[in-house]
């Protein structure tokens, strides 16, 4: 017994640095793939100011008792006046580039009003032509999408 524990110690501890250096190997391997930037899909995501739009949005809609900004005049006057420290929390620098998408260089279309009189009450903006047949969307939850035209016509049946 006591030879065969021997042996397996003996074992083990040849075991042992290669099962480290498969680990570290792994562990090396997970890092660069996770962390090998953005992948295509997530980048023009990422670049947008969907979210930031969004959020404050969401901002506007909380201090105003669940109501939406009535139109673009009301929405940039917030904007402009109490989420300045919001806009600096998310790190837009250009206030009037927070409107327009870096990807088509137009406006967003961004549904103001009465979210009930809208096809999709959830969806807040969206870019007016969008790249290569996508365009980036975004909902009341800020989660910042891109889409084809097929599912573009599915959120919004017809453009205000």
């Amino acid at each position: 017994m006591l030879c065969r524990g021997a042996i397996m110690d003996a074992t083990t501890l040849r075991i042992r640095p290669s099962l480290r250096a498969w680990l570290a190997l792994f562990l090396a391997c997970s890092f660069l793939v996770g962390c090998g930037g953005s992948s295509p899909t997530r980048e023009p995501i990422e670049r947008s100011n969907l979210k930031p739009l969004a959020v404050l949005y969401g901002k506007f809609i909380a201090r105003n008792r669940g109501i939406p900004p009535a139109n673009e005049a009301e929405f940039k006057k917030y904007v402009e006046t109490d989420g300045r420290d919001t806009i600096a929390d998310l790190g837009v620098t250009n206030l009037e580039g927070l409107f327009v998408s870096p990807r088509d260089q137009k406006p967003y279309v961004v549904l103001y009003g009465d979210p009930s009189n809208r096809a999709n009450g959830e969806l807040i903006a969206y870019e007016q032509e969008g790249v290569e047949g996508t365009r980036l969307v975004v909902d009341s939850l800020a989660i910042v999408r891109e889409v084809n035209e097929e599912q573009f016509r599915q959120l919004v049946p017809v453009e205000p």
